[in-house]
């Protein structure tokens, strides 16, 4: 249930989606496959009044892309900054956590996210990486996980076609 009386929060159903890319920028296959992903789990909840979110790390190249898909498909975006001003893509206009540093950063990310997609800059995991560590989070935490590698395909892993699995009650927050 919604309601429109200011600072009035009411439980209801959240898809959140987590974003986790390579600073390089994804590929124009692998932008398109997380696209597709994208407008998947939205059209799961179409007609619900759920709200979106969608949760990244504000770095250039994935993280950017990534917030223009998202806004794109009418998300409320939430960025989780890291340290280093100079892996920021200086996105703004939306909701901003704390400055952190980034394994804590990503670790919040998947803990604030009911599904979350991982577009790596290569198609194999990597022992080191701010994307492969918050892929490794992201199963630790047993979360629904899609890796979209270079190429353009999909790697789904804990994922259902059922909405009740990428959809989390909280308390919603009064945008």
């Amino acid at each position: 249930e919604r309601t429109n009386m200011p600072g009035k929060t009411v439980a209801m159903s959240v898809l959140s989606i987590g974003f986790t890319g390579t600073r390089h920028g994804m590929t124009a296959v692998q932008s398109n496959a997380v696209s597709a992903l994208v407008a998947e789990m939205i059209a799961r909840v179409t007609g619900t009044l759920s709200p979106i979110e969608a949760h990244h790390g504000d770095c250039v190249g994935a993280d950017a892309e990534f917030d223009r898909i998202a806004e794109a498909h009418g998300a409320h975006i939430v960025v989780h900054p890291g340290l280093l001003t100079r892996w920021s893509a200086g996105i703004t206009r939306h909701e901003r956590r704390a400055i952190q540093p980034y394994a804590t950063r990503n670790v919040d990310i998947v803990c604030e996210s009911t599904v979350m997609i991982a577009a790596p800059a290569d198609m194999a995991g990597q022992p080191h990486g701010g994307t492969w560590q918050t892929v490794r989070s992201a199963r630790r935490a047993s979360k629904p996980l899609a890796i979209c590698y270079p190429d353009g395909s999909v790697a789904k892993e804990r994922w259902s076609e059922r909405r009740e699995v990428i959809m989390r009650s909280e308390m919603a927050k009064p945008w």
